[in-house]
């Protein structure tokens, strides 16, 4: 064969270019095609419509209009409590939750140790166990282990209400999907120790009952809390809610609520801790109360507020609470009337955004992060309300609760064991900012239905006993 024939089989270089060029046109091609395709299943325009109209709304009044007529039932005794605190530390590092730009990085050291906190409170007809987590929030997979196993406590689910410290320096590894991507894998075994602890921390409470009066009280602490949605300082809810527990015994408690993130400590600080409510619960106890827990508050937009940083700002925001906890005014409650009510919350289909007026489709949020229902909590005791809620709820929101029910304290809390994003007021929805944008995943008008349905559980729970 001469080198003629061969040059006429081997195609030339110029040749072999185009074919490649070709290929990878085609395969870009392709690949348009699959993302127009996918777009066209997994993307679709935002729905807006009058919330009221919605069928979960209408579902949800008529679900409501239900428990209506349910009555408190009169108390035999006065309030009883008993108060436990057990370490949810674990015995190895996992990763944080809270910083979604940590990745999944491990926790470095222990810097303050991390606890379940629970008082249960008894009138003789009914007991509720109030429960705080030092996590970022009450994990749904960890309160489903706690449900399982509450029935031998001589607890019903509705009695358990939770709530997180919120603090984003704790540990993850406890959530499936998009969660589990953020926070860590999940972690059998620290899930069921999670659980194990909180179940013990109500049995050890529960043991302990002693009669007891129940005090409330609310303060303004200006300065340290600011609205980081609308970059001031005006729009927000700064009171300190208090309920105060006075034992036979002689022992104080104190239940203390505040809507400023736990956010002091910057994401590059990867060692556990509470926070600034974990400082707070330290400093009441070495001011005179022997047990002191914390519940998030409001705290959807609100930021904490110092011109430090870090541990410093931590120590701003704890000691200027703890100052004004020693002159906040207490009023007892007044009677010794106790309520639960579980209220399970229909919700809308999820509308997560990718720009203003387009969303993903419920198909892919569900994919991501899972189905699972969720509820609003209601706790009575006397003419106190505590409110817990599946969310980053709203300062905002909670300072219009407050005024529809001025005659009645509100103690209104957030991360009750599910979670539906934030929840905001609803003329901000269309704000560029990433609570409205990102983590405001069910459609606009759902500040006005979390306030609708919990003004009618708070109505409902404070029925007059019979």
């Amino acid at each position: 064969m001469t080198w003629r024939e061969i040059n006429l089989k081997v195609p030339s270089c110029a040749l072999m270019l185009r074919w490649f060029f070709r290929g990878v046109l085609g395969l870009i091609a392709l690949l348009v095609v699959l993302l127009v395709v996918l777009a066209l299943f997994a993307v679709a325009p935002l729905q807006r419509y009058p919330v009221q109209q919605q069928p979960f709304y209408q579902q949800a009044n008529a679900q409501l209009d239900s428990i209506t007529n349910l009555h408190p039932k009169p108390a035999r005794h006065a309030f009883q409590t008993g108060y436990a605190r057990v370490s949810i530390t674990p015995a190895y590092r996992t990763s944080t939750a809270g910083h979604g730009n940590r990745g999944r990085q491990l926790f470095s050291t222990i810097h303050d140790s991390l606890y379940v906190r629970t008082v249960v409170v008894d009138n003789g007809t009914e007991k509720v166990a109030m429960i705080a987590v030092d996590l970022l929030l009450m994990p749904p997979a960890v309160r489903e282990r706690v449900e399982e196993n509450i029935a031998a406590l001589g607890f019903e689910p509705r009695q358990l209400f939770y709530a997180g410290t919120h603090t984003h320096n704790g540990v993850g590894n406890w959530g499936h999907g998009a969660i589990g991507f953020l926070y860590g894998s999940f972690d059998e075994k620290l899930v069921q120790f999670l659980a194990d602890q909180i179940l013990e921390s109500i049995r050890q409470a529960d043991r302990q009952k002693q009669p007891s009066r129940i005090l409330h009280g609310r303060q303004s602490v200006p300065g340290i809390v600011e609205n980081r949605m609308l970059n001031d300082t005006t729009s927000v809810d700064r009171l300190l809610r208090m309920m105060v527990i006075e034992q036979q015994t002689g022992d104080r408690l104190a239940l203390a609520s505040f809507t400023a993130h736990p956010t002091c400590l910057s994401s590059n600080v990867l060692e556990l801790s509470r926070d600034y409510p974990g400082l707070l619960v330290d400093q009441l106890e070495k001011s005179g109360y022997q047990f002191a827990m914390f519940l998030a508050g409001g705290v959807a937009s609100h930021a904490p507020r110092s011109p430090r940083h870090d541990w410093d700002k931590m120590s701003d925001l704890a000691m200027a609470l703890v100052q004004s906890a020693s002159t906040i005014t207490l009023q007892p409650v007044l009677d010794s009337t106790l309520a639960a009510i579980r209220f399970p919350l229909p919700m809308a289909d999820p509308q997560l955004k990718l720009s203003r007026d387009w969303r993903l489709r419920p198909w892919v949020f569900h994919a991501a992060f899972g189905r699972e229902p969720v509820y609003l909590s209601a706790v009575r005791m006397g003419n106190l309300v505590w409110l817990g809620t599946p969310c980053d709820f709203s300062g905002q929101l909670v300072q219009q609760l407050d005024s529809i029910h001025a005659q009645h304290p509100l103690m209104v809390t957030s991360f009750n064991g599910g979670y539906t994003g934030y929840i905001t007021p609803d003329e901000f929805y269309d704000v560029d900012h990433y609570e409205t944008r990102l983590m405001n995943w069910y459609g606009p008008g759902n500040g006005t239905y979390f306030v609708h349905c919990l003004n009618r559980l708070t109505t409902a729970v404070l029925r007059d006993p019979r």
